[in-house]
């Protein structure tokens, strides 16, 4: 829908929120195309003791493990 059509049927606030959440939207996408990968990759149980999408969680890296680093640098890049 065009922002001028939402602007004439329900004014300036809804184009506005419109606008706003489009852009996160977009914000988002970018984001989770770069993080997502990253840290499924990071976060893969290689030792094989978990099972279904618990393979895929941040609990597979031990404490002080390397790879604990790497969810740091995305907090701190993404925020």
């Amino acid at each position: 829908v065009d922002d001028d059509a939402i602007y004439r049927v329900a004014g300036p606030g809804a184009a506005m929120l419109m606008h706003r959440l489009r852009s996160s939207m977009q914000v988002f996408a970018a984001f989770a195309t770069i993080a997502l990968p990253t840290l499924l990759a990071v976060d893969i149980d290689k030792r094989g003791e978990a099972q279904s999408l618990d393979r895929l969680t941040m609990s597979n890296i031990v404490d002080y493990d390397g790879r604990f680093w790497a969810h740091i640098a995305m907090f701190a890049a993404f925020s």
